[in-house]
């Protein structure tokens, strides 16, 4: 409505989630902010050019932070959540990995509801598999610490939790070229694969897991982008200056 101009709405979701229609309520706020740049044109044409603004989404670094005295032999690699999340990619390619090298684990975090769903259902009583849920905070990050990579095939992506812990921990994230991956260190810091593209996952899972210096020299660029662009302070600061600005 004209009577709320100052009005300023967040959009963590992507583009390819909005119903029809709901676009249009964007027209009334003043600005929107946005958690990744390719979503900039989405939302422009509801709102208008300049008035919409991307910031990263941020994270604990303080709390999320290697410890490579915690990381686990044989290697572990951890996959984490549901929304938007390509499951029969990762079941796939979890197969796949585990007849390559037995000794390979794998860690899922996902609700316990959520394990019986038609495309996890393989992994179910996988022995390669270990599942987690309803994780603290002390227990999630040390989950992150253990293992060796993260695997995370995705459909689509918004502002994505699993992926700002992963970078803050220097855990090296296995994952598909899309949404606003490519704004989380994805193609500047970390390799990307296409959608569906089980052979390339896999084959980059196994340079992780072959070249072990260049792992550990991915996880660190992994925590140097999360210091410098993710680190609550820094996002915090950007929000506030964001604010000032409108309202100037």
């Amino acid at each position: 409505p004209q009577d709320r101009p100052d009005v300023i709405g967040a959009a963590h979701l992507p583009p390819s989630v909005w119903k029809p229609g709901q676009g249009e309520l964007l027209s009334r706020l003043k600005a929107v902010l946005v958690l990744a740049r390719r979503n900039l044109p989405f939302f422009e044409q509801y709102c208008g050019q300049g008035r919409v603004h991307f910031i990263h989404h941020g994270v604990d670094t303080g709390f999320f932070k290697p410890d490579l005295a915690r990381r686990v032999t044989p290697p572990r690699i951890l996959y984490s959540g549901v929304y938007l999340r390509n499951e029969a990619m990762l079941v796939r390619v979890v197969k796949r990995l585990a007849r390559a090298r037995p000794e390979l684990r794998f860690d899922l975090l996902v609700p316990q509801h959520h394990r019986k769903s038609p495309a996890l259902l393989p992994l179910l009583q996988d022995p390669a598999v270990t599942w987690h849920a309803g994780l603290d905070d002390d227990h999630l990050c040390e989950l992150y610490q253990k293992c060796s990579l993260m695997l995370l095939p995705m459909n689509d992506s918004g502002a994505n939790t699993a992926v700002v812990e992963a970078l803050a921990a220097g855990l090296p994230i296995v994952t598909t070229d899309v949404g606003g991956i490519r704004d989380y260190a994805g193609g500047d810091v970390l390799p990307l694969v296409a959608n569906d593209d089980d052979d390339a996952m896999v084959a980059l899972v196994e340079r992780y897991l072959d070249e072990g210096a260049w792992r550990d020299a991915m996880g660190r660029r992994c925590r140097q982008f999360a210091e410098q662009n993710l680190a609550w302070p820094l996002v915090a600061q950007k929000h506030l200056d964001f604010y000032r600005k409108l309202n100037a």
